[in-house]
């Protein structure tokens, strides 16, 4: 099983359906309801969304780094 995960992406808008996946998969494995992981999945890609957006100003020579972690 996997316990800890690192994504990394450029800070360009075609990245974030990848984070959304991930995190959406991620959640599967962890045996979250498909709800939860669903609300996640949104979360996570509003907050790359505000980065990119807010933090970057639109640069997408940037970095995005999302960690996915497993804990009791």
């Amino acid at each position: 099983m996997i316990d800890d995960l690192t994504v990394r992406v450029f800070s360009h808008p075609r990245y974030l359906s990848l984070i959304r996946d991930v995190t959406f998969r991620f959640c599967g494995i962890c045996g979250l309801e498909e709800e939860l992981a669903g609300n996640l999945r949104l979360a996570v890609d509003e907050a790359c969304s505000n980065v990119i957006k807010h933090a970057y100003h639109g640069d997408t020579s940037q970095r995005i780094i999302v960690k996915y972690s497993l804990s009791g």
